[in-house]
């Protein structure tokens, strides 16, 4: 019992990792390894639209019994066996279309699988990042507390001395339990990312060292979704291509070599002239063998409009993918457009609140000894306290806010992120 407790124990205990690390195992997860198995799919597909140029060998064989009254020119019992060769000499570029389809469905598969892993890279840094931010704040609110706490004790002596009123002593005391809450809640944010740290990496980490990304630059480069709208465009004009060679006809050929044997259940008799005995032998063959080469022609020349829809459901949807990358690619330039300046404003914004944390640091120091002296309010002491962690709150915020920026930026550019963590 004591061996199962702790397994058990270090099964559910947290481990530290870097941001490094934590990406590895997120792309170990079972997302990404369905799409590497859609791979796999793909390149089986092509291997099957590749043997379309070869020729095909069939064989049949059967046992056939007849009975009941039975002609004499039809065996009663017949054994049989045909190998049949056959190739397609034209199709109206089908083959073709289906072939460059099967690869353009591989490009997709390869696509999406980087898409889905470059999707994991972006959720585990906004995941590590919000942690290590909001562990700041927890650590933030604690210290917070801690000043509530001491000021709550001094008032309550104050109080029970008869030196402080009854109403400021609930002030402080409400503001403390409030603060108390608001930090109960951000650890609890905290316990949600620890879970979704867990779903996307199988295992219970804790992210444990700062890290940041490089500053970005404009890069002229398109989006995974940009490639896959692109790609899937170029599959609805093979399909479309498809939808076309039902209107022409296939030539193929053919051949069918076959053994027979064959029981008529009938004697020959004695009494027949030789020529009458070698003509039934001849043609009431008892073992024989043929071979049978065609060279033929298959076309549908009518079918009630069902290749014509076909065909303009295929136009249409071609169309439609042509828009949508069209849309996709002026969607990925303006969001890199904005994405830059979006990191230009936190940028500035980082420095905006880290005077201000300053500026809120020394009027706090100053605010606090003017308190305790009776110079300054339980209010403004209150509000000096509140602006103090505030600022705090805020700078981590805005840090963690430019952190996950950039990871969005090299997101949308189509750039490994991994690549770009500071080391």
């Amino acid at each position: 019992m004591i061996r199962i407790a702790i397994f058990v124990f270090l099964s559910l205990s947290l481990y530290a990792v870097n941001l490094e690390d934590f990406i590895e195992l997120s792309l170990r997860n079972e997302t990404n390894l369905i799409k590497e198995n859609e791979i796999l799919k793909a390149n089986n597909e092509k291997d099957k639209a590749l043997s379309a140029y070869f020729p095909s060998i069939s064989l049949e064989s059967a046992y056939n019994a007849n009975n009941g009254d039975v002609f004499i020119d039809r065996a009663k019992e017949s054994l049989y066996a045909v190998f049949s060769l056959s190739y397609i000499i034209y199709d109206g570029g089908k083959r073709e279309a289906q072939f460059k389809g099967a690869k353009s469905m591989q490009n997709l598969a390869l696509l999406n699988s980087q898409f889905t892993k470059q999707n994991t890279v972006y959720k585990a840094c906004v995941l590590y990042f919000n942690y290590l931010s909001l562990e700041k704040i927890i650590s933030a609110s604690k210290a917070k507390e801690n000043f509530l706490q001491n000021s709550l004790n001094n008032a309550q002596k104050m109080f029970l001395a008869g030196l402080k009123s009854k109403e400021e002593f609930e002030s402080i005391k409400a503001v403390y339990h409030q603060s108390k809450i608001e930090r109960m809640k951000n650890e609890l944010k905290l316990n949600e990312i620890e879970k979704e740290i867990f779903i996307l990496s199988k295992e219970r980490l804790v992210p444990s060292k700062i890290s940041s990304l490089q500053e970005p630059k404009y890069h002229s480069t398109d989006s995974i979704e940009v490639k896959i709208a692109r790609e899937e465009e170029n599959l609805a004009k093979l399909n479309l291509d498809i939808a076309r060679s039902k209107f022409y006809p296939t030539f193929y050929i053919q051949n069918n070599y076959g053994f027979y044997q064959n029981n008529f259940d009938f004697s020959i008799p004695n009494t027949l002239p030789p020529f009458a005995i070698n003509f039934v032998d001849r043609y009431f063959k008892r073992h024989s063998q043929s071979n049978q080469f065609i060279i033929a022609m298959r076309w549908k020349i009518f079918d009630f409009k069902l290749r014509s829809s076909e065909l303009e459901n295929s136009r249409l949807d071609f169309y439609s993918k042509k828009l949508q990358t069209r849309l996709n690619e002026r969607k990925n330039k303006a969001e890199l457009e904005y994405s830059l300046k979006e990191l230009q404003v936190l940028k500035e914004q980082i420095s905006a609140l880290e005077l201000n944390l300053d500026a809120s640091n020394l009027s706090f120091e100053s605010i606090d000894k003017k308190y305790k002296s009776g110079l300054k309010s339980l209010n403004d002491y209150l509000k000096a306290l509140d602006d103090k962690f505030n600022s705090i709150s805020r700078l981590e915020l805005a840090k963690n806010e430019y952190e996950i920026a950039k990871a969005r930026y090299y997101f949308l550019a189509g750039l490994d992120i991994r690549e770009r963590i500071q080391r």
